[in-house]
């Protein structure tokens, strides 16, 4: 009967192979380094955020306002203040007929899940932890509701017992 290796040998074997595997790499880097005509990228679009300028003027076409404002501080990945959101999204393609597009977008956002207001400012939440995704009305109580009700001059109907019967 063979023996088993020892839980130990196979990962020493594993990190030694890795060992070898980088040694590799940084041995083709370093004459790589030498070699001025291969571009090395520094960094690639997904991990830096593209200027205002670089959005087309189209970007935001036919999309809801959420969904606009979500992909516009997505592209950006910060968060921007009400009045520089609004010129985003109109310069992006985003239509409107509002005489008062920043009060909309400050209405309609701070109603949506998706955004959070940080500083004054608007961004996902999902880059908080989806805090934002909590809001919504609290629960009313008993109280509340009766003098709701009560306020509102609708009358309420209680049962009646007919106690013309025995027990």
């Amino acid at each position: 009967m063979a023996q088993e290796p020892a839980p130990y040998d196979v990962v020493i074997a594993d990190l030694e192979n890795k060992r070898e595997q980088i040694s590799a790499t940084i041995e083709m880097l370093k004459a790589l380094r030498g070699t001025a005509n291969i571009p090395l990228p520094l960094a690639t679009a997904q991990q830096r955020p593209i200027s205002e300028s670089e959005i087309p003027r189209d970007a935001f076409f036919g999309m809801t306002l959420p969904d606009a404002a979500r992909q516009y501080l997505g592209i950006v990945k910060s968060t921007k203040p009400n009045p520089e959101l609004c010129q985003a999204l109109k310069n992006g393609g985003f239509n409107t007929r509002s005489s008062n597009f920043s009060e909309v977008v400050r209405s309609q956002l701070g109603r949506h899940p998706d955004f959070v207001k940080v500083n004054g400012e608007w961004g996902l939440a999902e880059w908080y932890g989806n805090k934002g995704a909590k809001r919504g009305r609290k629960a009313a109580s008993v109280d509340e509701l009766a003098e709701n009700l009560l306020s509102s001059g609708q009358e309420t109907q209680t049962p009646s017992v007919d106690q013309s019967e025995g027990v």
